[in-house]
C-alpha cells in the first residue's frame, strides 16, 4: 500500500548485517526489547545533500502537478512531501559507522540498565500486584514480576493523584478507524465545477482508504465539500456517510470517525425530544445531538471521536476532537480555504496544500519526536485540532476553543474505595467497548494491562455463550535469542500461557521475522506520515494486518503506563526533574546526525 506525506525510511540488508555483527546479536530482536528512550534515540536520520537540486526538482513537480486536472490527483503525485527536505536514508557508505554507533548505544543502554530497574515497593498497600489481586480476585494472579515490571508504582500515583476523568475509556484502545476529509471556502462556489471538486474529494478519501473501505461517500455544496471512507462496525447497512438530516429548510451534514460508548443513553433522550432515527449507528446520535444542543453535544459524548459537522443554516463548519485526542484530525488554512482530514496525506491530495517543512518541523522531529507539540502538524501550515477542543469556521470568524480540560485533584478515597472505583471503571469501559455488530478480539501480551482487558472481555462474552479471540505477538527465534533488560526482564510468552490457563480463549500466536520487520519500516512511516518509533510501529502495523484477517475490532492495553505511571520517568527522581522531556532528555544522538560531516557524506 502506498501513501504520501511520509518520510521514506530505508534500512538496507547490508546495514542490518553490520548491526548484527557489531552488536553481537540480532539487531531487530534487540530493538524490540529497548525502552522508549532507546528507541527514540536510535532513530537514524540523514539529511540528504544537494538541497538545492531537490528544491528545483520538486518545484518542477509542483508546476506539473498544478497543470494537471483534478481527475489525476493521487497520492503518488505528492510523494515528494517532507522527504524533499528530510530524507531519512541510511547510505551504504555509512553502514559500518552507523552500525558501530548503534552497537555502542545498545551496550551503553545495557550497562546502565541496572540503574533503570523498577524500585522495590515496600508498602504492600502500594503494590500493584496486591492492588489488582484485590481488584479482580484472580487466584495466583498473573505473576508478581510482570506486574511490578509493567506498571511499577502505578497504584502509588493513582492514590496520590485523582485525575478528573469520568471514564478511563481511553485506556482501552479499540482499533477502530474510519477516515474523514473535506474543505470549506465561503468565497467560492464549488458547484460551478462540481465534477472537478468531487474528484478532489475522491482523491482525499482515497489517500486514507486504508482506514476503512467498506463504504465511501462525498457531499458537495456551494461552500463545503465532505468525504468519508468507512470501516463498518455498527449498523453495517445503514450508517453510510456523509450523513445528512434536514429540519425544515435547514440542512445538516456530518463525517465522523470513532465510537460513542453512551450512544444508547443519548439516543433515548433525543427520542424523547422528537428526533426520528433512521439508523442504529452512533453517527446519527451525534448529528441529532448537534441539532438539539448545538456543539454542547461534545460535552455529553463518552467515547473516542473526530468529526466535522456542517450547519447549512448558519453557514458554519465545526471540527471536534475527543478529550484525550485518541482520534486524529488535521487541518490547514490557506487564505479562505480550510482543508481538513484524518491524516496529513488526505490534505496533501488537495491542490492548495503542499507538503513543506521548516525549522520548526525539524525541531518537532529531532527535539521531542515521536511526540508532538499539541496542535502542531509538523508540516508547514499544518495544524491539528487539539484534544478536547472544537474549531469553528464561519464567514465571520475562525476560532478554536476547549470544551473540556484535564483537572488534577488530590485523591482522598480510601484504598478499598479506590479498588472499588477502578474495578467499576475498568469493567464498565470494557463492557461498553464490546458493543459492536462485528466480533471484537483483544491483544494479549501477558502484561497486566492487556491481561486485565482480556479477562474482563472474556467474562462478558462468556455470559452470552461466546468465546473471545485473542492474539499474542513475538519475534521469530525469541525463544532462544531473548536478552533480558530493565524494561523487559522476561519473555511475554510464559505470562500469555498463564492467562490462557485461566480463561476459555480462542488464541492465536503470531510471529514476525527480521526480514519482514525490515520490509515494514518504510510502510510504517508512510502510514504515520512522520518518523515514529521504528520497530514498534512496523511490528504493530504488521501484526494488525494479520489480525484483520480474523477481526475488524481489537481491544488493547495501550496507554496503561500513562494512566498508572508505569514509565520510569513517573517515579525516578532524576527523570521527574529533568530539564526537558524525559523520553528525549539526551539529544546528543539526534543532533549528531545533523552535523555537517553526516549531512555531506
Amino acid at each position: 500500500m502506498k501513501s504520501t506525506g511520509g518520510c521514506a525510511l530505508r534500512i538496507s540488508a547490508g546495514f542490518l548485517r553490520e548491526m548484527k555483527k557489531e552488536a553481537g546479536c540480532s539487531g531487530l530482536q534487540r530493538c524490540s526489547q529497548q525502552s522508549l528512550q532507546d528507541r527514540a534515540d536510535r532513530s537514524i536520520f540523514s539529511i540528504g545533500s544537494g538541497a538545492a537540486a531537490v528544491k528545483r526538482k520538486n518545484s518542477r513537480k509542483m508546476q506539473k502537478f498544478r497543470k494537471q486536472e483534478s481527475t489525476n490527483i493521487s497520492p503518488r503525485k505528492v510523494r515528494f512531501c517532507l522527504t524533499s527536505v528530510l530524507q531519512i536514508i541510511i547510505m551504504k557508505k555509512l553502514h559500518r559507522g552507523v552500525a558501530q554507533m548503534v552497537a555502542r548505544m545498545v551496550r551503553d543502554h545495557e550497562a546502565a540498565s541496572s540503574s533503570l530497574a523498577t524500585p522495590t515497593i515496600n508498602n504492600p498497600r502500594r503494590s500493584l500486584f496486591a492492588f489488582l489481586r484485590g481488584l479482580f480476585l484472580c487466584p495466583g494472579g498473573f505473576g508478581e514480576k510482570v506486574l511490578c515490571h509493567k506498571i511499577g508504582s502505578g497504584i502509588y500515583w493513582y492514590r496520590r493523584l485523582s485525575l478528573g476523568f469520568k471514564r478511563l475509556y481511553f485506556w482501552l484502545w479499540g482499533v477502530i478507524m474510519c477516515g474523514i476529509a473535506g474543505f470549506c471556502n465561503f468565497d467560492a462556489d464549488f458547484l460551478q465545477d462540481a465534477g472537478a471538486w468531487t474528484r478532489v474529494l475522491v482523491g482525499m478519501r482515497t489517500a486514507i482508504a486504508h482506514r476503512g473501505s467498506d463504504q465511501t461517500g462525498e457531499y458537495l455544496r456551494r461552500n463545503i465539500g465532505l468525504a468519508h471512507t468507512r470501516l463498518s462496525i455498527r449498523d453495517l447497512a445503514g450508517g453510510a456517510q456523509p450523513m445528512l438530516r434536514r429540519r425544515g429548510n435547514r440542512e445538516y451534514g456530518i463525517v465522523y470517525n470513532g465510537e460513542i460508548y453512551n450512544a444508547d443513553e443519548l439516543k433515548r433522550d433525543l427520542l424523547s425530544r422528537g428526533c426520528g432515527f433512521e439508523t442504529t449507528c452512533d453517527t446519527e446520535v451525534i448529528l441529532y445531538g448537534y441539532m438539539e444542543y448545538g456543539m454542547e453535544i461534545a460535552e455529553k459524548l463518552n467515547g473516542i471521536f473526530a468529526f466535522a459537522i456542517w450547519d447549512g443554516y448558519r453557514d458554519t463548519l465545526f471540527l471536534c476532537r475527543d478529550r484525550l485526542g485518541v482520534k486524529p484530525l488535521f487541518y490547514d488554512l490557506k487564505g479562505p480555504d480550510l482543508v481538513f482530514g484524518s491524516e496529513p496525506k488526505a490534505l496533501f491530495a488537495h491542490p492548495q496544500i503542499q507538503p513543506e517543512a521548516d525549522m520548526d518541523s525539524f525541531r518537532e522531529i529531532f527535539g521531542i519526536g515521536p511526540a508532538r507539540t499539541p496542535g502542531c502538524g509538523v508540516f508547514c501550515g499544518l495544524r491539528e485540532v487539539k484534544p478536547g477542543c472544537i474549531l469553528e469556521y464561519s464567514p465571520e470568524k475562525t476560532k478554536e476553543f476547549p470544551y473540556w480540560s484535564l483537572e488534577a485533584k488530590p485523591h482522598t478515597d480510601s484504598y478499598a474505595q479506590t479498588v472499588e472505583t477502578v474495578s467499576w471503571l475498568l469493567r464498565d469501559a470494557v463492557k461498553r467497548q464490546l458493543v459492536s455488530d462485528v466480533p471484537v478480539c483483544s491483544f494479549l501480551s501477558g502484561g497486566i494491562d492487556s491481561s486485565v482487558v482480556t479477562a474482563i472481555a472474556s467474562q462478558q462474552l462468556q455470559s452470552k455463550g461466546l468465546t473471545l479471540n485473542t492474539f499474542s505477538f513475538d519475534f521469530t527465534h525469541n525463544d532462544t535469542s531473548f536478552q533480558p533488560n530493565a524494561f523487559q526482564p522476561t519473555r511475554d510468552r510464559p505470562y500469555v500461557d498463564q492467562v490462557l490457563a485461566l480463561y476459555p480463549l480462542h488464541h492465536t500466536y503470531l510471529e514476525c521475522d527480521e526480514a519482514t520487520l525490515a520490509d515494514m519500516l518504510k510502510d510504517a512511516v508512510r502510514m504515520k506520515d512522520l518518523p515514529g518509533m521504528t520497530d514498534v510501529d512496523a511490528s504493530l502495523l504488521y501484526f494488525c494486518g494479520l489480525v484483520k484477517q480474523h477481526n475488524k475490532v481489537a481491544l488493547t492495553g495501550e496507554c496503561a503506563d500513562e494512566i498508572f505511571g508505569g514509565y520510569p520517568w513517573f517515579y525516578r527522581e532524576e527523570l521527574l526533574h529533568v530539564d526537558g522531556f524525559p523520553w528525549s532528555a539526551d539529544l546528543s544522538a539526534r543532533t549528531a546526525l545533523l552535523s555537517d560531516e553526516t549531512i555531506h557524506v
